[in-house]
This record gives structure tokens, sequence and C-alpha cells, in this order.
């Protein structure tokens, strides 16, 4: 038969289950959210307001006995956090007065759930010190004894003289009756004693935790934080004292409750990473979904326009795109020729192209004119000028290192907080550069403005590619300078530099995938990502539309992050209020699908040449259909085809191969690029 006890107990287990199960639901929504988790350990005073000894009138509450702590608690949002906390260890209070004597100690057990507010809304964000607000619910089990007796079993009897006898107080005891000394051993169960006629009661109940502490941020997982909670209870037998308690016993019809007073110290277990189930939005996501903008008032909103920047008074299909009624690749408002037949080459006004003008064009690429590429789109938008290009031509800058293994965070956001950084690429190796200056002296100046900020570097000079030391003539350099009485102050500027991150990959891409995306700075960073970021702009307007740009151009995952004296900045200074993501989420954010699968194309690669390809061979290609010339770097490549997977595009190669090309070969493209197949194997590896 299962005792009152047990069931006690087992009801107990049953409400901590319940509020571990609260937990863990949110736990799980945490980890989507990205958020650390953390697990912490405190200790600190409990004091018991009750019956006995008053409600601890006269006391300072943080008198008491120890208690401990375990809790583990995680982000619900930037200003909630949810927490599972785990309580043990004793409640006492002693009542000594000519008209009662009370005492008693109490076992707590408690485990509960709260929920902690952090007053985000209204401090910044890269604070160290944050205020706490908390409420929780608890379930809580005691066992309440009493000192009655000493070592022998003798009962205590209190005096009016202030003595302790083991006999009542009466004139025939006054002779006989010995004096003891309390030895404040708990001995007694009050629950089985039933001074009271009380019976075997619950002892469990309820809590309603009321806090305020201080958190303090001692580093990226470890936090400190004082605080107190207050614990409302829903029993009044913790001190086995109650309003219904027989003669002088009897108290308050008050619930008994008790203080919490200490501190904890909090690691992060772990950072989460980014989901990659293709049907959980981010909260970048999330944000957008709420974004119910028109910004071409073209009557799509902007989350679903694929044409973003449409001309007012344009009309636009169900995509946001511009009408193009005869499918040449120009929209109707720009086309000066509505009717252009099926396949045939345009210009960019939608005019078809005739024999001469292929002719004239072949003129030019066997006189090895600059890139270039015949294609029938148009580009609707413009890059915004940057802050910062670098010249080509021989060069003096500042190097401050090289790498093959990786960088601090804290280095990198120092790079990228600096307009006028570079990083050059050779095999492994990173180099990081600062400055880009056609003299020696400008590059010292530079160098040495650098070193007063605590940034040490070598001056060196760069020509396509090739890096040569000027430590020798620096240094001579730097002498002369010094001796003229030059002051180079440490600059910091106070500017927020913005730019935009293209991607971040756990294995280095090949530079031919960002061929046309120009002044790329590549971070190989300690925690195995590289980033790769292009453009440096004063406003954060011009840096939202290069964003656009990239991310119609295929670049999915491009965003927006804002650096300033080395450091990120928040994230809702970088991208509006809507985004619920912080710039360490983004910065550590992988860019698994970076890359719009749609503009990843096979094509057949019918020859590749350096621009004295035959007309007859020209044409012999042209009667296969339609041909796309591409020219990069004194090669031409001419192309044919577009196919969504390799077995399709081995299909029509083997047809031309049987026509009489046999040295036709399988490209990859993006965004219209060619590729090898194996650097298309590389963006999808990442």
């Amino acid at each position: 038969m299962v005792s009152i006890r047990q069931t006690q107990r087992l009801s107990l287990q049953s409400v901590i289950l319940i509020v571990a199960c609260l937990f863990l639901h949110s736990f799980v929504q945490a980890q989507e959210r990205n958020e650390t988790t953390y697990i912490g350990l405190g200790v600190g005073t409990l004091t018991f307001i009750g019956d006995v000894n008053n409600q601890n009138k006269g006391l300072h509450p943080s008198i008491g006995r120890l208690g401990y702590q375990l809790r583990f608690n995680t982000g619900i949002t930037s200003y909630l956090d949810a927490g599972l906390e785990a309580m043990f260890g004793q409640l006492s209070a002693n009542e000594r007065g000519t008209n009662r004597n009370l005492n008693f100690l109490a076992e707590i057990r408690s485990g509960g759930l709260y929920v902690a507010y952090n007053f985000d809304h209204f401090l910044k964000e890269d604070r160290f010190i944050s205020p706490i607000l908390s409420i929780g619910i608890s379930g809580f089990e005691y066992l309440s004894k009493a000192d009655l007796q000493d070592a022998s079993g003798r009962t205590y009897y209190y005096w009016n003289d202030g003595t302790i006898r083991d006999l009542p107080q009466s004139e025939f005891a006054l002779g006989t009756a010995q004096e003891l000394v309390r030895d404040y051993i708990y001995e007694s169960d009050l629950r089985e004693a039933n001074l009271d006629g009380f019976g075997d009661y619950a002892q469990r109940g309820l809590a309603f935790p009321i806090g305020v502490g201080t958190r303090f941020d001692m580093g990226k997982y470890l936090n400190f934080d004082i605080h107190a909670r207050y614990y409302l209870t829903s029993t009044d037998y913790i001190d086995n004292i109650t309003n219904q308690s027989a003669g002088n016993r009897a108290g308050n019809a008050s619930n008994d409750r008790f203080f919490y007073t200490g501190f904890a110290l909090s690691y992060g277990l772990h950072k989460a990473r980014p989901t990659l189930d293709s049907d959980v939005f981010s909260n970048e996501w999330l944000a957008k979904l709420n974004d119910r903008g028109d910004e071409d008032k073209d009557g799509v909103i902007d989350l679903l326009d694929n044409c973003p920047h449409t001309p007012l008074d344009v009309q636009v299909d169900e995509r946001g795109c511009p009408l193009d009624g005869d499918k040449d690749g120009v929209s109707d408002y720009l086309d000066l020729e509505m009717d252009t037949a099926e396949g045939a080459f345009v210009n960019s006004a939608g005019e078809t192209l005739d024999d001469d003008y292929f002719e004239e064009r072949y003129k030019r690429f066997t006189t090895g004119n600059v890139a270039h590429r015949l294609e029938g789109t148009v580009e609707s938008a413009s890059i915004p000028k940057p802050i910062f290009t670098p010249r080509p031509g021989k060069k003096f800058m500042v190097q401050i290192g090289k790498t093959e293994e990786g960088v601090s965070e804290e280095l990198a956001t120092l790079l990228l907080s600096i307009p006028d950084v570079q990083t050059i690429t050779r095999g492994d190796t990173v180099f990081y550069m600062i400055g880009d200056y056609d003299n020696l002296p400008d590059a010292v100046r530079r160098q040495l403005a650098l070193a007063n900020r605590g940034v040490t570097g070598n001056v060196v000079s760069a020509e396509e590619g090739v890096i040569n030391s000027e430590s020798t003539d620096a240094r001579k350099i730097k002498r002369e300078l010094e001796s003229a009485g030059e002051k180079f102050d440490a600059e910091q500027s106070k500017d927020v530099i913005w730019r935009v991150q293209v991607g971040a990959f756990k294995f280095n891409l090949s530079s031919n995938i960002f061929s046309g995306v120009p002044d790329m700075v590549v971070i190989q960073g300690e925690d195995g990502l590289t980033r790769y970021f292009s453009g440096v702009y004063n406003k954060r307007t011009d840096a939202e539309v290069y964003r656009d740009i990239l991310q119609n151009s295929g670049f999915n995952d491009a965003f927006i992050a804002g650096f300033r004296g080395g450091k990120k900045i928040s994230i809702r200074e970088a991208v509006g209020p809507m985004n619920a993501q912080t710039s360490e989420e983004l910065w550590n954010r992988r860019s698994p699908d970076a890359f719009n699968e749609d503009m990843i194309m096979y094509k057949v690669l019918l020859a590749k040449s350096d621009g004295t390809i035959s007309a007859k061979k020209l044409e012999q290609f042209r009667e296969l259909g339609k041909i796309e010339q591409y020219s990069e770097a004194g090669s031409t490549y001419y192309l044919i085809g577009e196919f969504k997977s390799k077995e399709i595009a081995r299909e029509r190669l083997s047809e031309y191969q049987g026509a009489g090309l046999e040295n036709a070969s399988i490209v990859g493209t993006f965004n219209g690029k060619p590729l090898t197949l194996e650097e298309i194997e590389e963006m999808k590896k990442n």
C-alpha cells in the first residue's frame, strides 16, 4: 500500500516533470533561434518569513541558512530569458520569549521555471551590466523538525527565570528540576509530533518567486549575477504554526514565505549552429515576412518582388518584373521593337541585330578588345560608388600580417573597420594590407599612425599580385620623418563602415565564382569559416542597394554588416528594428544556401579562343542554335544550351561531338559566368 508520504513525493515529482517539459519546449524553440544555453551554479542564504519569530521582524533579510541553486537558462528573445531552476537548502527560525518558545528547521528542495527580463528595450546592446526582473513558479517539498529534546531525550521546559529545565515549571519542581542547555539538534518531526492536531498534512506546495538582480557579462560565454528572490508559497505549515494552532502557539492567517539572496556563475554550453532545414525560417526571414513595404510602388510587396526599383507607372507581372511581350529580354517600356522574332539577338533597345553587327563584333574579338559579353538582358540598377577602390599598377601598402590558419574575430573586425583594407590571396595564404599609396613616404606615415593605435605592420609594394618588402627604405624614411618632428596620431574613426558580406563558407571557394564581384576582401577566421566581403560605404542606404544588387545576381545570403572602431555594431542599427538577429549570430552564420540554384546552369562549351576564331567556325556555331559569347581575361568562350543537370548536358554534348565538335565539353555557369565543374562542386559542397 502506498503511504501518504510516498504520494506526496510522487506529486512533487509530477510537478517538477511538468515544469521540466515546459522548459524543454522553450529550450528547443530557443535552439531554433540560435541562442546560447547557460548552466549556472549559485550559493546564497535562505531566510524564513512566517509565524515563528514574528515574520522575521527586526532581522536583516540576508541572515539565514545556506541555500544552493542549479539552473539552466536560454534566450527566448533579446530581452527575455527562460530558465529551469533547482534549489535546495534549509530554512530555520528560533523564537524565545516570556509567552512562548518555538523553533524549527526545514529541509527545502524545489524545482521550477522562471522568465527574466533584462531591459534590452532601453539599454545599449554592448553593455556590461544588465538589471534583471524575474518571475516564476516552483514546486517544493519540505521536512520540518524542531529541537524539543536534548541528546538524552529529556524534553525542554522554558521557565520564567530564563532557564531551560527538564520538568514543567511548578512549586514542587523548584528544587528537583535540572537545568538544561539546548543542543540545537533538530530531532523531532513536527508533523509526527502533531502538537496542534493537524494530522498527516502534505509537506509540499507551490511557490511563486519574484526576483530582482544584476547580471555582469564577463566574457563571450560567462555571466555573473547577484540576485534576490521573494517566494510566496501556497502553504502555512512550513513552521508547523497556523492561525488554528492551540493556545499561545497560534499565528496569523498568512501563508509562510521565504527569501533568497545570493550570487551565481553561469557558463554558455555551446553556440547553436543555424538550422539547415529548408522548412524552418530564420529570424531574418521572419522579420521580412512582416514587411509589407512596396518601395517601387508597382503593387508587388518587396518580399515577393523579383525586380526591385521598377520605374513608376510601368506594368509588371505577378513577380514584380516589367512586361516583356516578345520575350527578347528587354522590357516593353524600353523595347523599340515590340515583335522581335523568337531566338533573335537584340541590343539593349530590343532591336534585332543583323549580320553586319556580328561581322563588326567578330573584328573586335580578333583585335583583342576588352572583355565583354553578349546577352539579351539589361542591368537596371547601378552599383553605388564605394568610398575606397584599389588602384591598378604599383602601389605601396602596410602589410599587417598573413595567415594560412585563420585570424581571430578581434583582428577580423579591426580589419573590416578600416575602409582601405585589402586582401591578396596566393594559394592557401591570405595577405592583409592597409592603404593604397603611389609613394613610399605616405605609406610610412600610415604605418606610424597604425602603430600608435597598436597595429604593427611592414611597408611593402605590390604590383600584379607580386609583393616586395620595402623595410630598408621605409626605416630610413621613418628616421627622416621623426627628425623633422612630424606627429602621427592614432587613427580611430568614429564613423560606421558598412560592408556587404557575400557569404561565409566552411570550404574556400575559387575566386572565379566571385569574378563579377569587385574589391573582394577575404577573411579566414579561426572558427574555420572563410568570409567574403565586397564594397565599403559610409551610408547604410548605399550598402543596402549594393546588397540588393548582389542578391539579385544570385548571392542569396548577402547582408550588410556595420563596423566601427574595431567592433561589430548593433544589428538593429545595421539593418533596422525588425531584424531580431544579433551581430554575433550573423557573424557566425554559415551560408549553405548562399547561391541561387536557379542561376547554376550547365552549358556546352563549343570552343575557347584567344580571339582568333575563324568566321567559318563562328558560322558553324550559329547554325547549331543561339550561341552565347563570353569574354574574360583575353579569352572568349562560345557556349550553347542551358541545362539544369549534367546528365541532360551530357546528352547534348554527345550530339555536338557527333557533329564534328570533338573538343566540346561541359562547363557550369553561375549568373552566366563560366565555371569549371570542380568550381560548381565547391559551391555545392558548401
